[in-house]
């Protein structure tokens, strides 16, 4: 739309307001009812003035309106000029990561690979990673020895396992819930290793959530901490777990249903969150900046792979973050607009009712160009068969005003459609039967098909039509037709040029 020229704007809103021009011109015939002449011999029922008055009304309503729509448009030009001049725009991106939309396991897969690069004989990202996140809440970086790092082991996301510490990665930016005993059980696990044993004084857990608020940790279910003696039992066995993940535990007691079982509860270990979370961190957007800001300083120049790895991997945290360059770039354009249409003198609520009357202009707008569109879709039509009618009219082609033109071929229809109905209002080439296809008209069709090197076609099932979109009906359909006289399915005639 900001392409039309003001002029041009104008003959089309002229058009769209036409409906609306005649209930202006109804309205004011009811409102100047006491002006009507009462002569049966009146040639006229209206008096000149009143006509006057109703075309004044009617241009008072038309300049409203317009006026009311250039604004809208004129919103719109500045919403495109920030998404395409804005330094928040974003780059032109092709993540891997979000094309597979990888699920948890992929994601701490990625995790654990960039940790365990190695260089020289020693780890240098695992190494920054424990000096800038674990050293502030007690990690000692002597500790770092010969690190082993698994992925989805002992249903653990992430574990490293060193001499003199361990480190639990519990991965959640997909947004899954904490199960019951979750935590507990592998905290459980590396205190009773049999080689190893790891406690609260060198056994350190980073949880990475989609969303990070202050309370996190807090707001962490209890049960997530704590381990009952039946916790290897499958879920639906064990005798504290109910409905939603939740254990017992993890309501007030004027919330539950039924009786607990006060002595199972007392097996329950319940002090594993008073001894880890200390050594418990919470890694949301700082481990996406750390990976783009320290990682790759750290990654000698030939690991270009690697490079690329971390950098899609990052970008992939800041989408699930919600930080992402495009992301930003939306919160610039919803500033834009709270300029231009929020009132600040008036309260949240008037605010909420003038931008939703707004959006309801804006979609009237919408409906009014999509009906503009199918017509002028329709003249693209009558365009293409006046193209063609000079060479093809001896072959018996037929026209539908604003509608299509088609030539029969052996029972097929071939030609323009208008895409009048459709929601995208674009005209469209087809081979059409009402009937249904015989195997030997589809033979046909895919013959014309293979002729013309159109292999970006659609075809449903249940659907008698090959169709598809096309800026250039003309030159596909005399491209279709000439295809037709070459492979013998339509007779030359002894007139064509």
């Amino acid at each position: 739309m900001k392409d039309f020229e003001a002029s041009q704007l104008r003959i089309i809103l002229l058009r769209l307001l036409k409906p609306l021009f005649l209930l202006a011109i109804r309205w004011g015939f009811r409102t100047f009812v006491p002006h009507y002449h009462t002569a049966m011999n009146d040639k006229h029922i209206l008096s000149p003035q009143n006509i006057d008055e109703l075309l004044q009304l009617s241009n008072r309503l038309e300049k409203e309106h317009l006026r009311e729509y250039m604004s809208l448009l004129s919103i719109s030009d500045g919403l495109a000029y920030i998404r395409n001049h804005s330094e928040h725009k974003a780059p032109y991106a092709t993540n891997v990561f979000e094309r597979y939309n990888s699920d948890e396991p992929t994601t701490s897969w990625a995790m654990a690979e960039i940790l365990k690069f190695k260089d020289a004989g020693t780890y240098p990202l695992l190494h920054s990673f424990m000096e800038h996140f674990l050293v502030p809440v007690g990690f000692n970086i002597q500790w770092i020895d010969h690190p082993i790092i698994t992925v989805e082991k002992d249903r653990i996301d992430v574990c490293v396992k060193d001499n003199k510490y361990a480190l639990i990665f519990e991965n959640k930016v997909k947004g899954a819930n904490y199960q019951p005993n979750q935590i507990a059980r592998y905290i459980y696990k590396l205190h009773h290793l049999m080689n190893k044993s790891y406690g609260k004084n060198n056994l350190f857990i980073v949880l990475m959530p989609t969303s990070h608020e202050d309370d996190y940790i807090q707001n962490i279910p209890q049960s997530v901490w704590r381990l009952p003696s039946d916790y290897k039992k499958p879920k639906s066995e064990q005798r504290c777990v109910i409905a939603h993940d939740l254990c017992w535990c993890d309501y007030r007691s004027d919330e539950w249903e039924k009786q607990w079982d006060a002595e199972f509860c007392k097996s329950c270990i319940k002090t594993f969150k008073k001894d880890y979370e200390p050594h418990t961190l919470v890694l949301q957007q700082e481990l996406s900046e750390w990976l783009l800001k320290d990682c790759l300083k750290l990654v000698p120049p030939k690991e270009i792979i690697l490079k690329s790895f971390i950098i899609q991997f990052a970008d992939f945290l800041h989408l699930q973050y919600g930080t992402r360059e495009n992301q930003k770039l939306k919160r610039e354009m919803e500033k834009y607009l709270r300029e231009k249409l929020f009132d600040t003198e008036k309260s949240n609520l008037d605010n909420w009712n003038l931008i939703n009357d707004k959006l309801n202009e804006i979609r009237k707008l919408e409906d009014e160009v999509g009906l503009l569109l199918e017509s002028i879709s329709g003249d693209v039509i009558d365009d293409w068969y006046h193209e063609l009618l000079p060479e093809w009219k001896c072959y018996g082609l037929k026209h539908e005003k604003q509608d299509n033109f088609t030539l029969n071929v052996r029972g097929v229809l071939i030609g323009c459609w208008s895409g009048k109905g459709m929601e995208d209002y674009q005209p469209y080439w087809g081979f059409y039967s009402e009937k249904g296809f015989t195997a030997k008209q589809c033979h046909m069709i895919e013959a014309i098909l293979e002729k013309t090197n159109t292999n970006n076609y659609i075809k449903t099932k249940n659907d008698p039509c090959y169709w598809n979109s096309t800026c250039n009906g003309a030159e596909r359909c005399n491209d279709f037709y000439n295809a037709a006289i070459e492979l013998g399915y339509l007779e030359k005639q002894s007139n064509e040029k």
